[in-house]
């Protein structure tokens, strides 16, 4: 019995006959025996992947083994389970040349032998292609060298300091058990020579880190946290050679060489963390792509998006992410900048406009000259203010900072006092008792604890989609006691739905848009004009006439007043405005009295309302209904219990706003509607320690008043143009509270580090002494 099969697109089809071209059935079982499912499609089979065939991409990402045999590490989309590796795996088995797979699921890599006299790398990304995951590259070989080397160097003081630590203690336990029980001169002696000789590759080597930044810190007249520990590594090996050489006991060689090792692990650990921290926030990796298509001569070529250059003539199709900044120059496309402006529809551009690195084009094909290169776009100017949050000097780091001045100097003070306080039972006894303070004493948690937490909170929040754009964020989350939330989008789902209409048709109020009211041009232009804002009452208007009304050839000039609603001049009608009651009823229009009528009936109901006018005339009212987001009412209850005073500022209708304070358990008094941008941050103005957590654009005055500022929605570049301390990608509750509550967690954690860092080095530098 032959099976019927059927398939959902060409791309599902085209990878079930590769495995069972390639006998490759066993991923079905394994995939059923692990319960998973993949679900990121690979690439569309007629890809072109010449590109990765170039000489400029073997030099960059390419390792050179042998003549026959190179590697190349790849990048993994779609690796969800234990099937996908081992069908990676068993590429060798496909494609001649291919020499070993070897995936590294936790990281999404894979990492490919193969025979370039046998096999392209082009083959190798298209079989992967085929099989159903996505390809990108992972780090350069330039930047994996570096990166080796770094790691390898500081792998090589660590295991050298650690069989050096490992090998002093035992033989520290053999004398240390001598002085009680007995041991001979010879054989102490020998020990004693045997732990110099295994502790001078860790005191020469090992620890020159801490030499180098202390010196450095000397050249340039400043006192580096390592000075203590150099003087400290040196002071005691020098003591304990010179006991050695003139026959005496004491001998501190494990002691210097475990101090060695366990500060050497410790930054270790802290420098593969803030590696990994650099990795997270790099967001350009993820929205600007390695290659780009660039137009030379009559054809078109692959290239690494580092090779473009201004001027350059780019052919971006649909399916692509854009790599540099440019303007269109030939043809036209749509294109999702949903991420850079906030925009949920993807947005039209033709010849003359410009499009932006990062975007996505989703339908179409143009062509456009490069203005500016991926390293300098836009989207890098804003990602580099998002990345450089974690290097500015805020005032918690400061202060740390000058702790950690003042206590180096402190430390080598006390010292100093304690060698001349003990000079009387003479100078090694002085210099032991020294020795001892300096070793005790660490001042290593003091510096690091501040900026190590700060770096590791940027880079978890980075991860959900939370970017810190403000370095003072974390530390005034802290100090947060009121919050102000916008409504719409923010408490509220983003897109509200048009409920209800009223529009003046003759002398008579009509409430359902019929076929001769869908005719009127102001309804044509109104759609285009709302068509291209963000604000969410545009976005459901939109919604309303997308499919119903026309669209006016040519497109109006629109104003827009923040807080307030949008200016539209048309050729024939004049002007038009679209916006909230409150601005429009401010105008000196004139309404109709079935319109005004209804004006009266809608006082006192609970449903958002805005206005259109055409020439001085209000010629309809449209009511707007909205729904809380799920988990609003849970982060405006935690919030309350923590003792926070929570209030909703907002430009909708005063019974609105009562009304979703009310299912959010916000008191009354406590909410204020139909409220301009200027009111609302003079509402802010008074509380000294707020937060405003609202759209980045809408609520940029009431931003730039509080202590501290929460983007939800209105994208990154808005909510960084918008003066925003943090950015909400997602804008739901339970990210804003992880925001919140992640800030103030890591500051606490600064807070404990430092005293418990103080508490230590005060009791063990009093029992030294």
């Amino acid at each position: 019995d032959k099976k019927v099969l059927s398939f959902c697109c060409r791309g599902c089809q085209f990878v079930y006959e590769v495995i069972h071209e390639n006998g490759l059935q066993g991923f079905y079982r394994m995939r059923e025996a692990t319960g998973d499912v993949c679900q990121l499609p690979g690439q569309a089979p007629g890809k072109s992947y010449e590109h990765y065939d170039r000489e400029e991409f073997y030099q960059r990402y390419v390792t050179r083994i042998s003549e026959k045999r190179s590697s190349i590490l790849l990048r993994i989309l779609g690796m969800h389970c234990a099937a996908c590796v081992w069908l990676l795996e068993k590429l060798p088995d496909i494609l001649p040349g291919v020499l070993a797979c070897e995936a590294d699921f936790l990281r999404g890599q894979l990492r490919v032998d193969f025979d370039p006299l046998t096999v392209a790398i082009s083959t190798i990304v298209a079989q992967v292609d085929a099989l159903g995951y996505q390809v990108q590259m992972a780090q350069n070989e330039s930047e994996r060298k570096a990166e080796r080397r770094s790691t390898s160097s500081r792998l090589m003081r660590l295991g050298i300091a650690g069989l050096a630590a490992g090998n002093t203690m035992l033989f520290a336990v053999s004398l240390y058990q001598g002085r009680y029980t007995g041991i001979d001169p010879q054989y102490r002696d020998y020990f004693h020579y045997l732990s110099l000789l295994i502790s001078l590759p860790s005191v020469m080597y090992a620890a020159i880190p801490f030499y180098r930044s202390s010196w450095q810190g000397l050249k340039h007249g400043m006192l580096h946290i390592d000075l203590p520990i150099s003087i400290g590594i040196l002071a005691g090996f020098g003591l304990s050679a010179w006991n050695t050489f003139t026959g005496r006991d004491e001998v501190y060689f494990d002691s210097v060489c475990a101090l060695i090792f366990f500060l050497l692990a410790g930054r270790f650990i802290l420098e593969s963390g803030l590696l990994a921290v650099q990795r997270r926030t790099n967001l350009l990796s993820e929205f600007i792509p390695r290659f780009a298509n660039r137009v030379e001569g009559e054809s078109v070529h692959s290239v690494l998006s580092e090779e473009i250059k201004v001027g350059d003539t780019l052919v971006i199709k649909a399916g692509e992410l854009v790599s540099c900044d440019g303007i269109v120059v030939d043809g036209s496309a749509f294109f999702d900048c949903s991420f850079l402006t906030g925009e949920s529809r993807p947005v039209f551009s033709e010849v003359g406009t410009s499009v932006y690195a990062g975007t996505w084009c989703v339908e179409g094909e143009c062509r456009a000259n490069v203005l500016e290169p991926s390293s300098k776009s836009k989207l890098a100017q804003l990602v580099a203010g998002v990345q450089s949050a974690a290097l500015r000097r805020v005032p918690l780091i400061q202060l740390t900072d000058r702790l950690s001045r003042y206590f180096v100097v402190t430390v080598l003070a006390v010292a100093a006092i304690t060698f001349l306080s003990w000079l009387d039972a003479g100078t090694v006894r002085a210099a032991e008792v020294a020795l001892s303070f300096l070793v005790v004493t660490c001042p290593c948690a003091l510096g690091l604890a501040a900026p190590v937490t700060l770096s590791v909170a940027i880079s978890r929040a980075a991860r959900r989609g939370i970017l810190i754009t403000s370095p003072w964020a974390i530390e005034r989350a802290a100090q947060i006691h009121t919050f102000f939330f916008d409504k719409t989008g923010t408490l509220t789902l983003p897109t509200p739905t048009v409920s209800r209409l009223w529009i003046l048709e003759g002398d008579k109020v009509v409430t359902e848009l019929d076929e001769q009211i869908l005719k009127e041009r102001w309804l044509s232009v109104l759609k285009v004009a709302v068509g291209h804002s963000s604000h969410p009452l545009s976005q459901a208007i939109h919604h309303l006439l997308a499919r119903r009304v026309s669209s006016h050839s040519l497109f109006p000039k629109v104003t827009n007043e923040l807080g307030r609603g949008l200016i539209i001049e048309d050729v024939e009608l004049g002007e038009l405005r679209f916006g909230s009651l409150r601005w429009i009823e401010q105008c000196a229009i004139r309404v109709a009295s079935p319109l005004r009528l209804v004006l009266q009936q809608l006082q006192h109901e609970q449903i958002s309302l805005s206005g259109v006018v055409v020439n001085s005339e209000l010629r309809a009212i449209f009511g707007f209904s909205d729904s809380l987001k799920p988990g609003a009412r849970t982060l405006i209850e935690t919030l309350q219990k923590q003792g926070a005073t929570v209030s909703i500022l907002s430009g909708d209708r005063t019974p609105v706003v009562q009304r979703v304070a009310l299912d959010l358990g916000v008191p009354a008094d406590a909410a204020w509607g139909e409220l301009l941008p200027e009111e609302k941050a003079e509402r802010v103005s008074t509380s000294p320690h707020s937060a405003v957590i609202g759209d980045g654009i809408n609520d940029t005055l009431a931003f730039q008043e509080a202590h501290l500022s929460i983007g939800v929605h209105g994208g990154l570049e808005a909510a960084i143009s918008g003066s925003a301390d943090v950015f909400v990608r997602s804008g739901s509750p339970e990210d804003i509270y992880a925001a919140i509550d992640g800030a103030r967690q890591s500051y606490r954690a600064v807070r404990r580090a430092l005293v418990l860092s103080l508490l230590y080095n005060v009791v063990g530098g009093t029992l030294a002494v």
